[in-house]
């Protein structure tokens, strides 16, 4: 598995601030379901979707998705 160098590692605070952004740009929806998301208790009741070869940031969706 290769993370990209321009990719934010995950559990920095540059990797929550992509989180964030994500969420701002679905319009605080997850990108499956088109479930509202919450910004508060956000981190635990959603996931980030990524991917594991280069870290590369897809979406955020909700625990269900």
């Amino acid at each position: 598995m290769q993370i990209s160098s321009t990719s934010p590692r995950r559990g920095t605070l540059a990797w929550q601030q992509a989180r964030l952004e994500k969420h701002r740009l679905q319009g605080g929806v997850c990108s499956i379901c088109r479930t509202r998301l919450p910004i508060k208790g956000y981190s635990s009741r959603t996931c980030l979707d990524h991917c594991h070869d280069t870290g590369a940031l897809r979406g955020v969706l909700c625990r269900d998705c």
